[in-house]
């Protein structure tokens, strides 16, 4: 039972660094469009006012690390699993009895 304890906190362990890995990524990315956003851009040269357009067209849509191109790694997929993990649990423990 002990070692089956550890797999799966082991899992979880593993699962969690991914999706915090992910989640940072996300807000990084999200960074890059606010302070692009928040730039005086009107300071800039024509040069670089085509380039900060470029950079907030690319930096709209976030990037993010998916598990198989099916859903993005983030703590809120986190908590989902953790969720469903601990449901398929409880229902099994109340079948149990």
């Amino acid at each position: 039972m002990i070692r089956f304890t550890f797999i799966i906190m082991g899992a979880l362990l593993q699962l969690m660094i991914v999706c915090y890995s992910g989640q940072k990524l996300m807000d990084e990315s999200q960074n890059i469009f606010h302070r692009a956003y928040a730039a005086e851009w009107y300071k800039f040269s024509p040069r670089l006012k085509s380039l900060l357009t470029i950079t907030l067209y690319r930096s709209i849509v976030p990037c993010k690390l998916t598990a198989g191109n099916l859903f993005p790694l983030s703590m809120a997929a986190f908590a989902s699993v953790v969720r469903t993990g601990v449901s398929y649990f409880t229902a099994l423990l109340s079948l149990k009895n």
